[in-house]
């Protein structure tokens, strides 16, 4: 078993110069006193050599539907949350929650809401949305209602018409969150 250590981290390193650090169990506190500093606790192996399992969680909650197929929830790697895309299903029916795209559109923003909460973070914390439609013409009603989920600065944002969404859905919305 490898034996742990402390290292003194500074936020804004790049992750070459992080990595460096950690490799070399720099104490970046003795070169910079009046850095702001955090002590995670790695092992002495290179931070390069870390798994993929170790650097990804699986996001799951059952306030949003299940995975339909071979994909979670949500993923965080890295201080960012992937969520995929969430169609307009109510968890607890199993069921749409509407025939019409406001509705649809409020019932894939609730669940991309739980999932986030389920990794401690809100919709204030998304930074990016890909909006899938089953027509452009629907643009306008979606956004109405995507416009009220959002309060301050607006995530960047995809929106476009696809061919066929499953189960023939009207909307389907993915995100990506940052802590």
């Amino acid at each position: 078993m490898a034996e742990k250590f402390a290292t003194r981290l500074i936020f804004n390193q790049t992750p070459h110069v992080l990595r460096q650090n950690m490799a070399q169990e720099t104490d970046v506190k003795a070169k910079t006193p009046d850095a702001k500093i955090f002590i995670p606790t790695f092992t002495t192996r290179n931070f390069n050599q870390l798994t993929s399992t170790e650097m990804k969680k699986v996001i799951s909650t059952p306030d949003a539907p299940a995975a339909i197929g071979p994909y979670s929830q949500a993923i965080e790697a890295n201080n960012m949350l992937f969520v995929s895309g969430q169609l307009p299903i109510d968890p607890a029916t199993g069921a749409f929650a509407s025939d019409e795209i406001k509705g649809q559109t409020r019932q894939s923003l609730e669940n991309i809401k739980s999932i986030l909460a389920a990794a401690g973070l809100g919709m204030g914390d998304i930074v990016k949305t890909t909006v899938f439609l089953a027509d452009m013409s629907l643009f306008g009603s979606m956004n109405e209602v995507y416009a009220q989920y959002f309060q301050g600065d607006f995530p960047a944002r995809c929106a476009f018409a696809v061919k066929q969404l499953p189960k023939d859905a009207l909307v389907e919305i993915e995100c990506i969150a940052a802590r």
